[in-house]
């Protein structure tokens, strides 16, 4: 199995890590198990590793079907935050920056990042901003 989801509680974020050679049905999966546990522990902000991923069958079109319809089918709280940490493989960004451009498109929260700090630093200032009472009174 390509691809591992954990909570991690210290941070309150959910990780889906992905490595090697990943399919449309492993990004299914994960989708399905990452909302589990966002659920579970009520969590809005998930880091995605792609640090690993060499290749992605079927490239754009399979990342192009993330956020047109698994999102949509497995019912991703819109508010959700995701930074996606890009594969160390540049033959798989093009995949990356086209996920990227198509959930912004379609009003979902995702940033591309090269590195894990800055990636865990974006989710940690957005968590905090909406914690704040400034997001809290704009939201009501």
């Amino acid at each position: 199995m390509p691809w591992s989801v954990k909570y991690k509680h210290n941070t309150k974020i959910v990780e889906v890590t992905y490595t090697g050679v990943v399919t449309f049905e492993d990004m299914r999966n994960a989708v399905i198990e990452r909302i589990r546990k966002q659920n579970e522990h009520k969590s809005l902000f998930v880091l995605i590793n792609c640090s690993l991923v060499k290749h992605i069958v079927g490239g754009i079109f399979v990342v192009h079907d993330l956020p047109n319809k698994i999102y949509e089918n497995a019912k991703v709280h819109r508010h959700t935050c995701h930074a996606l940490l890009l594969s160390k493989f540049p033959k798989t960004h093009s995949a990356f920056f086209h996920y990227e451009t198509a959930c912004i498109n379609r009003g979902w929260r995702v940033r591309l990042f090269e590195n894990r700090k800055d990636a865990f630093r974006w989710l940690q200032e957005t968590m905090m901003f909406e914690n704040s009472s400034e997001w809290k009174s704009k939201r009501n």
